[in-house]
């Protein structure tokens, strides 16, 4: 599915140990008969289902092995596929269902049991829906990847703490990308990535923003403002609101730091299709 490229070359910087990353399958439906993507895993989270995710939701769901929906969010996923029509409410239908389940509705829970989703009752007060989500997503399956759906977009503390999950996350998979609220999130580990974006539907904002620890140097190519070796920091510089330049972004890192790009199903005006 493109995401595992060829090697590609870094200005100044060896490729061999470059992690390579393609975002395109989350933007196009698979053809009829692909298969679906090997040690993928999709989490819904439990915030608002806006046009943008349940565009993106429709684009990865068949494409995934196993989905995992936190409690809350069920009652989203059932809402979307009702308002969808009878169609939907066939094809939607999560693997596992997670959480304490204090918020899921009875006839929402009924309707996926019957489906056949296996629902599991997980009480752990010191973790949130994503932590329990993703235990679920490497214990029982084993996943390398992991697509998050919502997860921003509500309560900031909420945001934190999901990002601080993707954060302890980073080591246990090769990938987690978190998608909502118009933005694409990753975690990148220390070390040299390589990130081929997709132009039609992400950009042009993009930002690299130092979380857990200062970034000691920082290297980029593809922007239009590239760091080269300075130094990542709250309290000192944090590359917020960049852009993309290049369809082809190059990351080398001191320490773990978070990316992200805006990304969108259509265009909004003229002046964002000036930035490819």
């Amino acid at each position: 599915h493109g995401m595992l490229l060829g090697s590609a070359s870094f200005s100044d910087v060896a490729t061999s140990k470059a992690k390579k990353y393609s975002y395109d399958y989350l933007f196009t439906r698979p053809e009829p008969g692909e298969e679906q993507m090997r040690g993928t895993a999709l989490v819904l989270l439990n915030t608002l289902i806006d046009p943008t995710v349940a565009w993106l939701l429709a684009n990865v769901w068949d494409r995934v092995e196993v989905v995992v929906c936190a409690d809350g969010a069920s009652n989203r996923l059932h809402k979307m596929s009702h308002d969808l029509g009878s169609e939907a409410l066939a094809r939607f239908i999560p693997s596992v269902l997670c959480g304490d389940l204090d918020s899921i509705k009875p006839e929402v829970e009924q309707h996926y049991r019957e489906k056949g989703t296996q629902i599991l009752k997980i009480e752990d007060d010191g973790s949130n829906d994503l932590e329990k989500c993703l235990e679920v997503v490497k214990e029982r399956y084993g996943s390398k990847r992991v697509i998050l759906c919502g997860g921003l977009g509500g309560r900031f503390d909420h945001e934190m703490g999901n990002i601080n999950a993707m954060y302890k996350a980073k080591e246990q998979f090769f990938e987690v990308v978190l998608l909502g609220g118009s933005s694409l999130i990753q975690i990148l580990d220390a070390g040299q990535h390589e990130i081929h974006v997709c132009r039609q539907h992400q950009g042009p904002h993009c930002g690299i923003i130092p979380v857990g620890a200062k970034v000691e140097k920082l290297y980029t190519t593809g922007l239009r403002w590239n760091l080269n070796g300075e130094p990542l920091e709250f309290g000192g510089l944090v590359s917020s609101s960049n852009q993309l330049k290049d369809k082809v972004v190059t990351i080398d890192t001191s320490e773990p730091l978070l990316w992200t790009t805006s990304i969108f199903h259509e265009r909004k005006d003229a002046d964002d299709a000036s930035h490819d």
